[in-house]
C-alpha cells in the first residue's frame, strides 16, 4: 500500500502515510504487526533486498520524519534506502 502515497508531494505524503498507519492500527492492527516483522528483518539483514522491501522502509521514514528524537532511527532507514537505490 504505501508504494501508492508516493505520488502525494511534500507535506500532503506525510499526512496521508500517517493517516493511512491511524486507519489501518485502528481496524487491520494484525497487518501492522506482520509490517513491522517485514521491516525488522530488513533491520537485521542490513539492507534491502526488495521492492517491497523498499517502499516498507520508505514509508517507514515518512512516519518518523519531523520527531528529532528519532533522528538516529531515521539515519540507520536512510542508510538502508540510500544503498537500495546506488544498485
Amino acid at each position: 500500500m504505501p508504494e501508492m502515497f508516493e505520488g502525494a508531494k511534500g507535506e500532503w505524503q506525510l499526512t496521508v502515510n500517517r493517516a493511512w498507519h491511524e486507519a489501518t492500527m485502528a481496524n487491520y492492527p494484525e497487518f501492522l504487526a506482520a509490517e513491522k516483522l517485514r521491516l525488522v528483518k530488513v533491520l537485521e539483514r542490513g539492507r534491502i533486498k526488495t521492492e517491497a522491501e523498499f517502499y516498507r522502509v520508505r514509508h517507514e521514514v515518512d512516519l518518523l520524519e519531523g520527531r528529532p528524537e528519532l533522528h538516529e532511527e531515521l539515519h540507520k532507514l536512510y542508510n538502508l534506502i540510500d544503498a537500495y537505490e546506488a544498485r
